[in-house]
């Protein structure tokens, strides 16, 4: 009979430890006798394998106590770091952060004392809070590592599993729980962003018609700017060419001679001659025909006055007392904007025009001035 009496007490025995054994495996890394954590973060800035890395740690306490040290275990593999010097810590988000930017979750708490590096033990970092710290189960707290000396990462792998556990006084075990990382093959984290930006040249002209206030008067030099808006023409360029843009003229081909030309009587008023690199200053009763160019007012939003450049030929800005340049039969540089973009930027054209007591009298004095421009790419 007594044989069959110690059944029982050893099948009980049995039972007991297969029970413990299961709450052994479900329970968090060294949390015997804690509360899981409500929330358990460690992100790790460098996810490549057997990269140094800096990272952050989050933890929601599952009850409210006096906390006197925090420890970390990093997944196996993992390189930790024994140096104090490495474990550096910031209970700050970086500088330069915005409101609204999320560096940690939304409305995380400030841990508070001073969090120092206290020891390692193994794949587990513990640090110190000096002094202990009362942590509200309703708050999330952050803090992070800043020098990446003091963690490398291990091959690549998923599910790297560690815990983080949160130590009263003693140190005595309050609330624990694991967490898991992976570790990508370089380079797993990056994402490489392409994009082409295609040439863009943008060229208007503000009119394309000028004319004179009046009737030209021989006693003077008559110029077309005097009309105001309706006596000029606006050249203006949008571009993202880097070498900036150029512009030119040219009579057009179809004009019978190069100047005002009147078709009732077959006269021309004629353009003054190429004066090489310098404007000609127009004599009044005597006929002559000039092109003034002059920088855009008031619109040089990149090419600046220091590389926004009119050709001299056209620059009676530059040569006080000039009247401006020749038109001519074949594409001539009028000016540039060199080795910068353009947003509206440009050359303001406008006609001087002198005649005699005897330039034949009409209404249809008339010539076409071709303006083109292009991006220097």
């Amino acid at each position: 009979m007594r044989r069959w009496s110690g059944l029982p007490v050893i099948r009980i025995w049995l039972v007991v430890v297969l029970v413990l054994t299961s709450m052994v495996a479900f329970s968090p890394q060294g949390a015997s006798a804690s509360t899981v954590l409500l929330r358990t973060i460690v992100r790790i800035d460098n996810m490549n394998a057997s990269s140094a890395t800096t990272g952050s740690v989050c933890l929601q306490p599952a009850n409210t106590a006096t906390i006197a040290q925090i420890s970390v275990t990093f997944p196996t593999g993992f390189t930790v770091s024994s140096t104090s010097g490495n474990w550096t810590t910031s209970q700050s988000v970086p500088g330069g952060i915005s409101s609204g930017q999320n560096y940690w979750p939304a409305g995380f708490t400030t841990i508070g004392g001073t969090l120092a590096y206290a020891s390692t033990s193994g794949q587990t970092v513990n640090f110190s809070l000096t002094p202990a710290q009362s942590l509200a189960t309703a708050n999330t707290y952050c803090f992070r590592w800043t020098n990446s000396a003091a963690l490398s990462t291990s091959t690549a792998g998923l599910d790297e599993e560690g815990s983080v556990s949160t130590y009263t006084s003693g140190p005595t075990l309050q609330d624990s729980n694991n967490y898991a990382l992976t570790v990508l093959t370089s380079p797993g984290d990056l994402v490489t962003i392409n994009a082409t930006v295609p040439p863009i040249f943008e060229f208007a002209l503000s009119r394309n018609s000028i004319s004179f206030a009046s009737s030209l008067a021989y006693a003077s030099i008559n110029d077309s700017g005097a009309n105001g808006a309706a006596g000029r023409v606006d050249a203006t360029v949008i571009t993202n060419a880097r070498g900036g843009w150029i512009m030119w003229e040219e009579e057009s081909p179809t004009d019978p001679a190069i100047g005002l030309t009147s078709s009732t009587t077959g006269h021309t008023i004629p353009t003054v001659g190429w004066n090489t690199d310098l404007p000609t200053t127009l004599t009044a009763g005597t006929e002559g025909d000039a092109l003034d160019v002059a920088a855009l007012p008031a619109a040089t939003t990149f090419c600046s006055t220091s590389n926004l450049a009119v050709d001299s030929e056209y620059d009676t800005a530059a040569h006080a007392g000039t009247d401006g340049g020749a038109f001519t039969s074949n594409y001539s540089e009028i000016g540039t904007c060199s080795g910068n973009v353009s947003d509206g930027d440009g050359l303001r054209l406008t006609d001087h025009v002198a005649i005699s007591p005897v330039t034949p009298a009409a209404t249809d004095y008339t010539q076409t001035v071709v303006v083109v421009g292009a991006g220097n790419f």
